[in-house]
């Protein structure tokens, strides 16, 4: 990805969480970027839950080579340093075990309505 195509990311984020005004959103990301940090530092007064999905890396190899096949002639956007997500994640496998969070789910066994519904019961938790 380019700094262009990095900073259109970041106000594609601003204008869909203004549009949301802040509240009960959802971002997808490998937290391997600081977005996040970006979020808390300046939304100090909102509650901001990190839910982590997590599988064993032959389970992650085999669902990223199943998207690989799926998305055939789609674009790959991450960056130009990697060919495909494949290569992505063989490369930050081990940095993606050390990103934090709030919630952790090991999703190796999950189908994702199973995935759906432990994350919402996790979330809870915290709130009520």
């Amino acid at each position: 990805m380019t700094i262009y195509g990095e900073a259109d990311a970041w106000l594609a984020l601003y204008r869909s969480l203004s549009k949301q005004k802040w509240r009960n959103c959802i971002l997808e990301t490998t937290g391997l970027n600081r977005r996040e940090s970006f979020l808390r530092a300046v939304l100090p007064g909102y509650k901001i839950i990190t839910i982590k999905l997590e599988a064993k890396r032959k389970i992650l190899y085999e669902r990223v080579e199943k998207k690989r096949k799926r998305d055939q002639g789609g674009e790959w956007l991450y960056s130009v340093a990697y060919r495909n997500k494949h290569e992505f994640v063989r490369k930050f496998f081990k940095a993606f075990k050390t990103v934090p969070a709030d919630i952790k789910i090991d999703t190796s066994a999950m189908k994702p309505p199973e995935v759906y519904k432990a994350a919402l019961e996790k979330v809870e938790l915290i709130i009520p």
